[in-house]
């Protein structure tokens, strides 16, 4: 992988898609709606946003009508994070919905992913796709806060640079 060339994952499985979500917004969400564009089989865009700021009706369809602004061929990840099953759910059908080509919807509660077929599973933090990511440098942080805190930090790292001066 060179620096102009992003790291390349096959991902197949919910379980797969359930490891790679933190690597790509940087944390593991939590209360939060994740919505992936995918075109070509490549991930375009993705985007968090706190599960409360979408519940309510139009808030979901306005987010997702920006991003398939810019994708309109795009197929859809939508997963939400959250403790309240019905909330989630309710997000992710909205979401379902409104996309033109529907989406892949998925609900993480903690450690375990649920499909809307009553399919779940337990995600695997060491598992193929979270190995392959972090094997391509890639990171996730365990919060947003924590994630904020590491921007904030190198923000105000300190520069230095080596000045010369030499006399008229």
């Amino acid at each position: 992988m060179s620096a102009t060339q992003p790291p390349r994952l096959r991902i197949t499985e919910p379980a797969e898609v359930a490891q790679i979500i933190p690597y790509l917004v940087g944390f593991t969400p939590h209360e939060s709606l994740v919505v992936s564009a995918l075109a070509d089989g490549q991930v375009q865009v993705t985007a968090r946003i706190d599960l409360a700021d979408v519940q309510p009706h139009g808030q979901v369809e306005d987010l997702l009508a920006r991003m398939w602004a810019r994708f309109p061929g795009a197929g859809a990840v939508a997963v939400a994070y959250t403790d309240d099953h019905l909330a989630g759910w309710d997000v992710l059908s909205r979401c379902d919905a409104w996309l033109p080509r529907g989406c892949t919807a998925m609900l993480i509660d903690n450690n375990t992913w649920h499909l809307p077929d009553g399919t779940t599973g337990t995600i695997d933090p060491n598992g193929t796709a979270a190995t392959q990511a972090e094997q391509h440098g890639l990171q996730h942080l365990p919060s947003r806060a924590d994630l904020e805190a590491d921007v904030y930090k190198r923000q105000r790292r300190p520069r230095t640079a080596t000045v010369h001066y030499r006399k008229p």
